[in-house]
């Protein structure tokens, strides 16, 4: 699917991150790089 494409693609650029890391993949929620909390 092309959404499944462009959240990869994107996921790899570390323009969005997930917001659960632990969250099932079917529940992932995304959030822009900007919201990252630098640890």
């Amino acid at each position: 699917m092309l959404s499944e494409r462009l959240i990869k693609e994107a996921l790899e650029a570390k323009m969005i991150a997930p917001a659960d890391e632990h969250a099932a993949k079917k529940l992932m929620k995304y959030v822009p790089f900007w919201a990252v909390v630098a640890s």
